[in-house]
């Protein structure tokens, strides 16, 4: 599996640089019979230093997009958000529910 950055930020309730979250886009290719989808996922990353020591919680879900761009699409919307790895699970049913109820939208999904 690859990880690719998408963004790092620090949410305004911290007054400095002790907490910080990241967002990476996954890309794995997983062989299917004769041939080989890429699918994409997300993860967040909750860095907080305190003391000389790094506290981290990570939340990764992979294999969730066939399309590149819906999942840079909910990447983006995470990181406007500052959303915590905690909530990255209803963050994303959430997505996939408005995607599902939009006219004339429909996501390559898994």
């Amino acid at each position: 599996m690859k990880k690719f950055l998408h963004k790092t930020i620090t949410p305004k309730s911290s007054k400095d640089d002790t907490l910080s979250l990241q967002y990476f886009l996954l890309e794995e290719n997983l062989p299917i019979e004769e041939c080989t989808l890429k699918c994409y996922g997300v993860e967040i990353r909750r860095t907080f230093l305190s003391l000389g020591f790094e506290l981290s919680e990570v939340k990764q879900i992979p294999n969730i997009f066939l399309n590149k761009y819906e999942a840079t699409k909910l990447l983006k919307k995470l990181a406007a958000e500052s959303v915590p790895p905690t909530r990255l699970s209803q963050e994303l049913e959430n997505y996939i529910s408005d995607a599902l109820h939009t006219e004339n939208r429909i996501p390559i999904l898994i």
